[in-house]
């Protein structure tokens, strides 16, 4: 059952006034957070994509559809750099997209231009010490051109703080 643009607004405006305390973050481990030097996460997710494309009559096609699946495995590393915190995070299969407008002969066409809105949420659960597994879904609330799709992701998540080498200064 497809909600329709009235409920997506109210549902929007019932959620909005308590959103100021939330910060969003995708299934990359600590992405926005300061984590101790030399800590580790390794990160396996499943993603799913299914839902449409809409090209809003700019070119003649229509019932355009895709489902897809996609694994990923993560490796995530923070470190000192510069007296500061610094992270990196590496994934395989690694994607861009990009949202922009068509254009042919070097004419823009503005009615292409790809505007959607999106609503999601994510759970985490610690499984044991250094494990936890997260969930994720998200889905369009507003859409004028370009893919309407919903996204389900799982992820397996281990993590572990290397201990700091000792020196010997007595040798």
């Amino acid at each position: 059952m497809a909600m329709g643009l009235n409920s997506k607004l109210l549902l929007c405006a019932l959620v909005v006034p308590i959103a100021g305390p939330l910060f969003a973050q995708d299934l990359a481990p600590r992405a926005y957070l300061i984590t101790p030097k030399n800590s580790n996460a390794i990160v396996l997710t499943w993603s799913y994509y299914d839902g449409g494309l809409n090209f809003n009559g700019a070119i003649p096609i229509s019932d355009a559809r895709g489902t897809f699946s996609v694994p990923i495995l993560s490796y995530y590393r923070s470190f000192g750099f510069l007296g500061r915190s610094a992270n990196i995070t590496a994934s395989l299969p690694y994607g861009v997209g990009t949202f922009g407008v068509t254009s042919l002969n070097s004419i823009e066409n503005l009615a292409t231009r790809q505007t959607a809105s999106r609503l999601g949420a994510t759970a985490a659960l610690r499984i044991a010490k250094h494990q936890s597994l997260k969930i994720s879904y998200s889905g369009g609330t507003y859409l004028r051109f370009g893919s309407d799709y919903r996204n389900v992701q799982i992820a397996w998540q281990y993590s572990w703080i290397d201990r700091p080498k000792s020196s010997n200064a007595s040798r």
